[in-house]
C-alpha cells in the first residue's frame, strides 16, 4: 500500500567532513528510520555545518540513510546569511521544489531569524502547502534563561522576537505537534490544531527486564544511593543547581555516587565547580559524552533514581528513558514531569529552584529505602506505552490524518 512521501525539517544539523562526507546525529538516523517505517520516502533537510563535528555523528553509511528509500537536503548556514543573499535564494528554491514532491510536510521549528524551520514555513505558507511544527521545547524561554546571564537587554529582545515568531508558526501551521504536556499547555491556546507528540528512541526491548527490576528493588536497600543524569550540559539543564543540591546532601552526611553523562557548553565549568564545592569523584563524576549505549542503558539500570534541575519549560527525552530502566524521577516540577510521575506515582518533584528541597527529597529516599523500593517498583511499570515505535506510529497517523485534510 502506497504510505506516501514525507519531507522533514530537522533540529539537529548535519556536519561535512573536510572531504566532503555528510554526517548525521545518531539519534536523528534513528528517528528518521522510525518514520521510514510509514512512509515510503523520507526526505529531511537541515543546516550543514563545515568541519568534524561533535561525538555522536557518524556517517550516511554507518546510518544506513541511502537513496532513493532516505534523501537529505544540506542547507547553507541560513542564521549567518543577508535574508536576501544568493544562498538563501538557492536554499529557498531547493525547499520549495522537495516541498512539492512530497505529500506530507513537518517543520522542526525554533524562531530565531533566519532559521530553517521558519524560512520553510514561509515557502510552504507561500505556496499553499499544508504544513505541521515540531516542537519539544519553549524557545524563547530557553533564549531567557540561557542569555540573561551575559546580558539582560539582549536576551529580553531575542527572546521577545522569538516569542512572537513560534506564536506565530503555531497559529499558522495546518497541524503543531507539540512533545510532553509541559509545551502542549504553553502553544495549545495559540495552536489552531495542536496534538501532543511524544518522542523517544528506546523500544520495548530497551526496558529493564523482570529479573533485573527485581534486583534492582532488592539492592536498592543499603549501600551508597546510586544518582544519575543524562542529558546535555547547558544552561537550560540545571547543572549548578544539580551540583549545589548535591553538595547539601554531602553537608548532611548523605552517602551517595552520583554522574552526570552529556556534553555541553558548561561541561568544564560544571567539573570545576565540582570541584570547588570539594565533591570529589568518589562523590561525583561529570563524565561527559559516552557513545556505548549499552553504557547509558547500564548505568540508567544501576540508578535509584534521576535527579533533574530543569529551568525551561520543555519536555526532555531523559525523563521517558529514565523510566525505561527504572529508576524514578526526582526533581523540579512542570507539566511534563508531573504527568509522567502522576502515571504509576514515580517520584518525588519539588518547586523549580527550590534547591533546599530538592536535596531534602532525595536526604528523606535515602533514609527510608523501603519508599525508594517502592518509587523503583513504580518506575518499573511506567511509561510502557512510550516506545519508539509506538509514538512514531502515533505521530505518522496524525500527520496523515490531519495533513491529508483539504481544509487544511
Amino acid at each position: 500500500m502506497d504510505q506516501g512521501k514525507i519531507l522533514l525539517g530537522l533540529g539537529a544539523p548535519f556536519y561535512r567532513a573536510p572531504g566532503g562526507e555528510l554526517l548525521v546525529e545518531a539519534q536523528t538516523a534513528s528517528g528518521l528510520h522510525a518514520w521510514k517505517d510509514h512512509f515510503d520516502q523520507v526526505t529531511a533537510y537541515a543546516i550543514a555545518y563545515e568541519g568534524a563535528p561533535p561525538k555522536g555523528w557518524i556517517t550516511l553509511a554507518e546510518a544506513g540513510l541511502s537513496e532513493p528509500e532516505f534523501e537529505l537536503i544540506a542547507l547553507p548556514n541560513t542564521y549567518n546569511l543577508a535574508p536576501f543573499s544568493a544562498e538563501i535564494a538557492a536554499a529557498s528554491k531547493t525547499l520549495e521544489v522537495a516541498m512539492k514532491e512530497v505529500d506530507y510536510r513537518v517543520f522542526a521549528y525554533g524562531g530565531w531569524l533566519g532559521g530553517p524551520g521558519e524560512l520553510a514555513v514561509s515557502i510552504a505558507r507561500k505556496n499553499a502547502l499544508p504544513y505541521a511544527v515540531w516542537l519539544d521545547r519553549i524557545e524563547s524561554q530557553v533564549i531567557w534563561t540561557e542569555g540573561r546571564k551575559s546580558s539582560l537587554w539582549k536576551a529580553w529582545v531575542k527572546s521577545a522576537i522569538v516569542q512572537y515568531r513560534e506564536r506565530r508558526a503555531v497559529k499558522q501551521a495546518g497541524l503543531s505537534l507539540l512533545h510532553g504536556a509541559t509545551v502542549f499547555d504553553h502553544f495549545k491556546a495559540f495552536a489552531k490544531n495542536p496534538y501532543i507528540a511524544e518522542n523517544i528512541h528506546y523500544s520495548h526491548e530497551d526496558r529493564i527486564t523482570a529479573e533485573a527490576l527485581v534486583r534492582k528493588i532488592e539492592t536498592c536497600r543499603e549501600g551508597p544511593l546510586q544518582i544519575v543524569y543524562v542529558g546535555r550540559a547547558e544552561p537550560m539543564k540545571g547543572g549548578e543547581q544539580w551540583l549545589d543540591a548535591l553538595a547539601l546532601l554531602s553537608e548532611q552526611g548523605v552517602d551517595f555516587h552520583a554522574r552526570w553523562f552529556g556534553v555541553g557548553s558548561e561541561l568544564e565549568m560544571l567539573r570545576a565547580k565540582a570541584d570547588r564545592l570539594s565533591l570529589t569523584p568518589e562523590k561525583v563524576r561529570v563524565e561527559g559524552f559516552v557513545e556505548d549505549r549499552a553504557v547509558m542503558k547500564a548505568a540508567y539500570q544501576e540508578a535509584h533514581l534521576l535527579l533533574f534541575c530543569h529551568l525551561t519549560n520543555e519536555s526532555p527525552r531523559n525523563l521517558i528513558e529514565s523510566l525505561h530502566a527504572a529508576p524514578p524521577l526526582v526533581g523540579y516540577r512542570d507539566p511534563f514531569s508531573e504527568n509522567l510521575v502522576a502515571e504509576k506515582g514515580a517520584g518525588v518533584l519539588t518547586e523549580r529552584g527550590d534547591i533546599h528541597g530538592l536535596s531534602a527529597a532525595v536526604a528523606a529516599l535515602s533514609a527510608d529505602r523501603e519508599n525508594l523500593a517502592d518509587l523503583i517498583a513504580r518506575a518499573g511499570q511506567s511509561a510502557s506505552e512510550l516506545t519508539r515505535e509506538r509514538v512514531f506510529a502515533h505521530r505518522s497517523e496524525i500527520v496523515k490524518r490531519e495533513l491529508g485534510k483539504a481544509d487544511v
